[in-house]
């Protein structure tokens, strides 16, 4: 059992270092899509699409790409009462826009409008921005025991232990943020609109709110002059710092974003762990300790 230890010990210092630099620059380079990198840059693992389903306190399975939260034991209303926070916040607003409007991808033609002749053709762009920032929070003190009550629950313990040694991760979510979607057009066509009039004209309103609306599937409405989203939707979340963890497993089960890191995960979890001894075999070897039903994994 001490040499299988040694080997894996050796197999992990080699690539350990290499890879955790290679990860660690993929993690934090752009990734072109300038919503999720503001996510992130918050410290959320961005929703995307975004829902509006999730609750603080719950348990979901999440797979490996952190794409998709499937629940498993969701919180109730009676479960949270008294220990969750719902708050504006103007601060993650701020910093959400701080580079300015969002692409959306979307344009259409005012040239009429402008030049007053439908030969003239002139393409504005629509972005958007996050306004109506709402933060959901549960402290982890009491989330504790929210974890404890869920798993007490029938058939939310057997199914949270199936899906332990699966691909994905198993967490509670403790922190959600929520906006408004806020969609304007690009600088320029407002400047040009604007020029002797007090606004933009109510036609233009429309006609974005109609070229949104059949881009994207979306709901807009008018109001008090600003077109938004029907409701607000959920962005981004942040899981419990550490998440369930099979009883044999001798690493974290850190649920990366980046390809790199669901390697390394693949590489600790289905080559090292199986090259070390069984628990029961290893009391005599270094390495990070488990117990039925510990959380044990940060989000990098």
């Amino acid at each position: 059992m001490r040499t299988s230890t040694k080997v894996a010990g050796l197999a992990l210092s080699i690539v350990a270092i290499p890879v955790a630099v290679y990860a660690y620059n993929a993690a934090t380079a752009p990734s072109g899509d300038e919503l999720r990198d503001r996510i992130i840059e918050l410290g959320y693992v961005p929703k995307d699409p975004p829902v509006n389903f999730i609750t603080v306190g719950s348990l979901y399975y999440i797979d490996s790409k952190l794409k998709t939260f499937f629940p498993i034991c969701k919180a109730t209303v009676q479960d949270i009462k008294d220990i969750s926070n719902t708050s504006p916040s103007e601060e993650f607003k701020r910093r959400l826009q701080r580079k300015g409007d969002l692409a959306t991808g979307i344009s259409f033609d005012i040239g009429s409008l402008i030049h007053g002749s439908a030969t003239n053709s002139y393409l504005v762009n629509v972005g958007y921005s996050l306004t109506d920032v709402k933060i959901d929070e549960i402290d982890l003190g009491p989330n504790w025991a929210v974890f404890e009550t869920l798993m007490n629950r029938p058939n939310c313990k057997p199914i949270a232990y199936h899906y332990l040694d699966s691909d994905g991760y198993v967490c509670q979510v403790v922190n959600i943020l929520s906006a408004t979607t806020e969609f304007k057009l690009d600088r320029d066509a407002r400047t040009k609109l604007e020029a002797g009039a007090e606004g933009v004209p109510d036609n233009v309103k429309d006609i974005m709110k109609h070229a949104i609306e059949a881009r994207s599937n979306e709901d807009v409405v008018d109001k008090d002059g600003r077109l938004l989203s029907g409701k607000a939707l959920q962005y981004g979340v942040i899981l419990t710092p550490t998440c369930l963890a099979p009883p044999h497993s001798r690493f974290q089960r850190v649920p990366y974003r980046t390809t790199v890191g669901r390697y390394w995960n693949y590489f600790l979890f289905n080559v090292v762990e199986r090259l070390l001894p069984a628990k029961s075999d290893a009391a005599d070897t270094d390495g990070p300790s488990n117990v039925e039903g510990s959380n044990k994994i940060a989000v990098k």
